[in-house]
């Protein structure tokens, strides 16, 4: 099964993914460098791909 996986190099944390995800499996989190990146939570990720055409930086993938 797929699921969402996201580029931490790629990711801009502009959370555009977070309000695609129709199961909520993807949050903002901050780094001790205070970067906002991207997570998601893959137990509950379906791999439905939702959140891939919002990522303008194309930093998410399914794997």
């Amino acid at each position: 099964m797929f699921k969402a996986e996201i580029d931490k190099s790629s990711c801009t944390g502009c959370g555009a993914c977070v309000s695609q995800c129709p199961v909520r499996s993807i949050s903002l989190s901050t780094d001790s460098s205070n970067r906002k990146t991207a997570d998601v939570d893959r137990q509950t990720c379906t791999g439905c791909g939702a959140c891939i055409p919002a990522c303008r930086f194309q930093a998410i993938t399914l794997f």
